[in-house]
């Protein structure tokens, strides 16, 4: 099955806006699901740079650390040339997915302040259900958003 450069992207564009969608009915409830709205946006900015990765080259999704031939070959277009297919694709992570998106946008784009304490939040939620209090959830949702819209646009 060959995935187009197009399909990529726009699947990872869709997840992204899963993902915020989700992260901001978990802030709206009552009562607020901070662990839950801080960690779906931080999977929400984490797809949305990799769908401006893959707007430019799906290339641009392969592992910063040395990225097998069947990744490149997913990645490329060429998935019916692996054995495995999507099964086992490693890409590069959240937070190179960030940093690769900022180099690309240039210096138009300015990471916003809390954007790395929301990815800081996501893994100690993930990893430990370690949570950020209530008054912190707003302005690390806002940070997301913010990313997201640069990423976007």
């Amino acid at each position: 099955m060959r995935m187009s450069h197009e399909s990529i992207h726009e699947h990872l564009l869709i997840s992204a806006r899963k993902w915020a969608r989700t992260a901001v009915d978990a802030y709206l409830e009552e009562p607020i699901d901070q662990d839950f709205a801080v960690h779906h946006m931080a999977v929400a900015v984490e797809h949305a740079s990799k769908a401006y990765l893959a707007s430019i080259s799906p290339v641009l999704l392969a592992s910063e650390k040395q990225p097998s031939v069947d990744d490149l070959l997913v990645l490329s277009g060429n998935e019916d040339k692996t054995k495995k297919g999507r099964a086992g694709l490693k890409t590069i992570g959240g937070e190179g997915a960030i940093l690769r998106a900022d180099q690309l946008l240039g210096p138009k784009h300015k990471t916003p302040a809390r954007l790395k304490e929301l990815r800081e939040s996501r893994n100690g939620i993930t990893h430990m259900g370690w949570g950020q209090p209530v008054t912190e959830c707003r302005e690390l949702l806002a940070a997301g958003i913010e990313h997201i819209g640069f990423v976007r646009d």
